[in-house]
């Protein structure tokens, strides 16, 4: 999804600062304070370097999810452990250690940071996809920025407003593309709904 209830601006600037040591407003020029998109974990924003003046996207960790984790953690767990004993043929407590195990991984930007990379050098050669490019000197484990990619969100392509695009070709390239990733690479982007792809 990437209509989440968006964490304020004000607690958006209080993260930036925890980050980085410095006030947003010495990193970027420009940063629109009403969210591109806002998901469970966290939320997009428009910049503008101050160092360079190259537009970029800012993700934001929402405030409390890396406080809240751990007891999201174990009360998934306990709701497993007891479905598992009412449900003698549910057996997927095990899904308790994969989440505890991966949740973190989850919650830390910089190895989002790495899987773009990785994710770039699969479709270097492949013009008619782009991955945005990562700013290391301005990505935490809470804030990620990458290069900003113009484009029209899936989920407001419709009927009425196609923006003159191929649905079908479109429909074509994106099943490619994770086709190639899961047969060909063994490298699979696991959260491929709409709100995370953008056409141009």
């Amino acid at each position: 999804m990437d209509e989440a209830p968006p964490t304020s601006f004000q607690d958006v600037k209080t993260i930036v600062r925890e980050e980085f040591g410095k006030e947003l407003e010495e990193l970027f020029s420009e940063f629109d304070p009403v969210p591109l998109g806002s998901a469970s974990l966290g939320q997009a924003h428009r910049a503008v370097l101050k160092a360079t003046g190259e537009e970029v996207a800012v993700k934001v960790q929402h405030k409390n999810v890396r406080r809240q984790s751990p007891g999201d953690i174990r009360l998934f767990g306990l709701v497993l452990r007891a479905a598992e004993s009412l449900f003698p043929d549910f057996k997927y407590a095990w899904l308790a250690e994969d989440f505890e195990e991966l949740l973190p991984q989850e919650l830390n930007f910089r190895k989002e940071a790495e899987n773009c990379e990785r994710c770039a050098e699969i479709f270097k050669d492949n013009p008619h996809i782009v991955v945005p490019s990562i700013f290391h000197d301005y990505t935490t484990e809470r804030v990620l920025t990458m290069s900003y990619e113009k484009g029209v969100s899936m989920t407001q392509l419709d009927e009425e407003n196609t923006y003159g695009f191929d649905f079908q070709r479109c429909a074509e390239l994106i099943s490619e593309a994770f086709s190639y990733m899961i047969f060909d690479r063994g490298f699979l982007h696991c959260d491929p709904h709409a709100g995370n792809i953008i056409v141009r």
